[in-house]
């Protein structure tokens, strides 16, 4: 049988296991085959482009709970150690990003896989793979090695897999640019076989003439590209802590005496009209960076929540995806835009202020601008100094 191998190389730490699990966990088969997955389907949308054709192929090809999958998945990892030294990777960029594994004191809530681990994905092809999902997977392979992650926060940078190489039969197929140019090269040509991408918003996360990537200046420590970029995050979105006669960033944030922006000021305020009994016919502008999405108003005491109204898809991933990526001895950002319908069709965006005494809710249709992100990677690129790039 074809053996086709993904070696990878991780540069930013790992959280895997249960938010309960003290030991340190490797990545299993099953967690690493979902997000393969993952990607084979935001990469089948442009090709497909219908949603029946694109579960067919994918059941064809990694299986059903009916049949088995035309593959065998093993992990071989080498250099998996605990991340002891986390200095770096807890400042205050980091520790935005790292909501819910890292607190705001910088302290890890969960044990991580030190940076530096080789993962190595074998695939052993079953006698009835077709050429034509040999291709697929190797697709899904790369734009995993080049966009995403495992584990938990990795559209936030945090578990990047950074593609090495891919061998099939004892052949490498692929090796990863050294230089930035070349690295921008090969993202340029792998969309490019795709040819004419759809244009309008595909129904799941996936890839289409929306789409976009950005790529920031090297640097020799990956912690700080992703604590540059968490930081450009906190100053875009933040409406700071008001202290005198300015408003501030929040302490816990530790960014000094830095000015809020208030970016989105408005959003503050129709939540103030919103308690203040007033009538809100829009939602804060915030949720496209994903939901839930949290509020809390000290002066009042109030907490409040913003969420999908459907109470079984409340959540909405991301559609900004953060990946650090390793080229040569050196370390960029890229950053991946994959805009889509927000939420199916009927479902709303809930308003839910927690007062005492009982909860306030709003159902408002949901109307997002994905323009919101894209100015933030200009903000980021002009406040952080990263010079990110455009390349798609």
């Amino acid at each position: 049988m074809d053996v086709l191998e993904a070696q990878y190389y991780l540069t930013t730490p790992l959280f895997t296991g249960g938010a309960y699990k003290q030991e340190l966990e490797k990545p299993r088969p099953p967690s690493f085959k979902g997000v393969l997955r993952y990607w084979y389907r935001a990469l089948a949308w442009p090709r497909l482009g219908n949603l029946e054709d694109i579960k067919k192929e994918e059941g064809d090809l990694f299986g059903t709970t009916k049949k088995q999958a035309r593959f065998k998945l093993t992990l071989i990892t080498r250099d998996c150690k605990e991340l002891t030294k986390t200095a770096s990777w807890t400042k205050q960029g980091c520790t935005y990003f790292g909501y819910g594994l890292i607190n705001y004191k910088g302290e890890l809530q969960r044990k991580a896989i030190e940076p530096g681990m080789m993962l190595t994905a074998r695939l052993i092809l079953l006698p009835d793979i077709t050429p034509n999902q040999i291709e697929h997977l190797i697709a899904a392979l790369k734009t995993m090695g080049l966009f995403g992650g495992l584990g938990s926060r990795s559209r936030r940078g945090f578990g990047s897999l950074s593609l090495e190489k891919i061998v099939l039969n004892g052949e490498t197929q692929w090796f990863s640019p050294t230089n930035e140019k070349d690295l921008v090269n090969e993202i340029k040509g792998f969309f490019k076989k795709f040819g004419e991408l759809p244009p309008m918003l595909p129904p799941y996360t996936a890839l289409s003439k929306r789409s976009s990537v950005w790529i920031s200046r090297g640097s020799s420590q990956p912690s700080y590209l992703l604590n540059e970029l968490g930081k450009s995050m906190i100053r875009y979105r933040s409406y700071g802590n008001k202290r005198g006669n300015k408003h501030m960033r929040n302490k816990h944030m530790l960014f000094g005496r830095e000015e809020a922006e208030q970016i989105f000021k408005e959003d503050h305020d129709t939540l103030i009209d919103f308690y203040n009994n007033k009538t809100i016919s829009r939602h804060p502008q915030r949720v496209v960076f994903g939901l839930p999405h949290n509020y809390y108003f000290g002066s009042l005491r109030i907490s409040a929540r913003v969420e999908g109204s459907n109470e079984h898809r409340q959540r909405r991933a991301s559609p900004l995806f953060i990946h650090i990526h390793k080229i040569g001895n050196s370390f960029a950002a890229l950053l991946g835009l994959l805009p889509a319908e927000f939420l199916p069709e009927g479902d709303n965006i809930k308003i839910c202020l927690k007062e005492r005494g009982g909860n306030n809710e709003k159902l408002l249709e949901p109307g997002v601008d994905y323009g919101i992100l894209e100015n933030f990677i200009e903000h980021a690129s002009k406040k952080s100094g990263l010079d990110l790039k455009r390349i798609l």
